[in-house]
């Protein structure tokens, strides 16, 4: 049964892939786009396919995978469901480093993932250290911790935009969770780091699994909990950051794609991560492919789209309701 639902959803992402190459303002014929895809078709659906849908798309669903994942690993690694990249102020810490590269460094643009690492991972220090109260870590203080630090993270963000005024005109869209200036190099770069830190979090499954439980029983079982919490962390930090320096924030994703994966494929770990992945790469594609359909030739950013989306979940969550 599990097999059959694994293979729905990924039949699912596929679909959503190739119909968001497919269509948009500018419909490809059906015809023409497996050939397009391998350089067979005309130069301009060619151009088209290759320059500008596949990085467009192939990157929201990389980008959504690292999202979901990145926001399974924070919740388990923190223990609170609501904790999120995106409520808890690591994707704003990640737009303050690549906002910092792009404006004030530019020649340091290459490097991009790296400045919006630093700048969550000094989000997530903060918040971790506030986190600790005179019993140890306390889970249900994150969320409240996290509003303050992402608070923190918006007012240096506008901080920063004001400084530069006349150079953040391209970033707006940016700013709000766009796919649509990414390019054919930033969709390489996407894909090697996404990967590369989407195989770390499959390995980290066992330590996953111990920090479902109780830090005392994990302590009993010879490990260090804070240790394992912040290696955890650490991954997921950069999943969020990789998603944060080329699309911009885009929250709430690791909050609905864990959910909903724990509803279709159960709650073991083995499962949940791999559904998570393939639910977040889904919704994001299919999010800015109907943006696309239903608002041509206007560009709404897709993060606009899933906000408005997942802060129903979220306050649903936060009150505690089971529906």
């Amino acid at each position: 049964m599990k097999i059959l639902k694994f293979s729905l959803l990924a039949l699912t992402l596929v679909l959503s892939i190739l119909g968001s190459i497919a269509y948009g303002e500018i419909k490809v014929p059906p015809g023409e786009v497996l050939p397009a895809l391998f350089g067979r078709s005309s130069d301009y659906y060619n151009s088209l396919i290759a320059n500008i849908r596949v990085p467009r798309v192939i990157s929201g669903a990389l980008i959504g995978a690292a999202l979901s994942v990145s926001g399974l690993l924070t919740s388990t690694a923190l223990r609170n469901p609501l904790a999120d990249s995106g409520i808890l102020g690591i994707q704003s810490g990640a737009t303050v480093g690549a906002l910092t590269a792009l404006l004030l460094f530019p020649s340091m643009t290459p490097f991009l993932p790296l400045f919006a690492f630093a700048g969550g991972m000094a989000a997530f220090g903060i918040l971790l250290l506030l986190s600790f109260g005179r019993r140890g870590y306390e889970p249900n203080r994150i969320v409240l911790i996290g509003v303050a630090v992402n608070s923190m993270g918006t007012s240096l963000i506008g901080i920063i935009t004001l400084m530069n005024v006349y150079k953040i005109r391209d970033a707006i869209s940016w700013l709000s969770g766009s796919l649509v200036s990414i390019t054919g190099s930033q969709m390489r770069i996407i894909t090697v780091y996404t990967l590369l830190f989407l195989l770390l979090a499959f390995l980290l499954i066992p330590v996953l699994k111990l920090l479902l439980l109780e830090d005392g029983a994990v302590i009993g079982l010879g490990h260090n909990p804070t240790l394992l919490r912040i290696i955890v962390s650490l991954c997921a930090v950069f999943l969020a950051g990789v998603g944060v320096a080329y699309a911009g924030v885009i929250s709430f994703i690791g909050i609905i794609a864990p959910q909903l994966a724990r509803r279709i494929t159960g709650h073991g770990m083995e499962t949940l991560l791999p559904s998570s992945l393939l639910i977040g790469g889904t919704l994001v594609v299919l999010t800015d492919f109907l943006q696309r359909v239903i608002f041509s030739p206007m560009e709404i950013p897709v993060g606009i789209l899933i906000g408005i989306l997942g802060a129903p979940l979220f306050i649903a969550l936060a009150s505690g309701g089971k529906r």
